[in-house]
């Protein structure tokens, strides 16, 4: 009699609802795309295009060990950057990898290559965390790294000395 009490009763709890289906290979193409616009916003300096991409409540770095930033920070910089007509910006990507979560939610994309206001033996990676918010993809998280090659380590070593 208890087994079928039991029975009964676990017959009549809700049962809890599949996770959607996520299409990653969409996301990613999505994420793509926003980094396509980043990199195209650089290109052509266009503030408003390239501001958007980024969320309020992000944090972003530079570089420079000191450069560490919020929206606001990050978005005053960027308008003296972009507003100077004497240098052309132009980041090459070399690589794009992108890694999507399985809920869809959250994505962390590398870019590698050159930006040539560093010339092009010095090697720079972005690492950016974008999240979904009201469905579109927003970069919550972004840094700017060097990337030397291991063969140069000692001769930038050296040449700090």
């Amino acid at each position: 009699m208890l087994i079928v009490a039991v029975m009964i009763i676990s017959a009549c709890q809700p049962k809890p609802e599949p996770a959607p289906v996520v299409d990653t290979a969409a996301e990613k193409d999505a994420v793509a795309k926003v980094l396509e616009q980043k990199n195209s916003s650089i290109i052509n300096k266009n503030f408003e295009s390239y501001n958007a991409l980024f969320a309020e409540d992000g944090l972003y770095m530079g570089t420079d060990a000191k450069e560490v930033w919020d929206k606001a920070a990050l978005s005053e910089m960027l308008k003296v950057a972009f507003a100077d007509t004497t240098s052309a910006l132009d980041f090459k990507v070399s690589d794009t990898k992108i890694r999507v979560t399985a809920d869809g939610k959250s994505a962390i994309a590398v870019e590698q290559g050159t930006m040539n206001s560093y010339g092009d033996k010095l090697p720079i990676r972005y690492i950016s965390h974008l999240v979904k918010k009201d469905g579109n993809w927003v970069i919550d998280f972004h840094s700017s790294n060097f990337t030397p090659k291991n063969i140069d380590i000692v001769k930038i070593f050296q040449a700090l000395e």
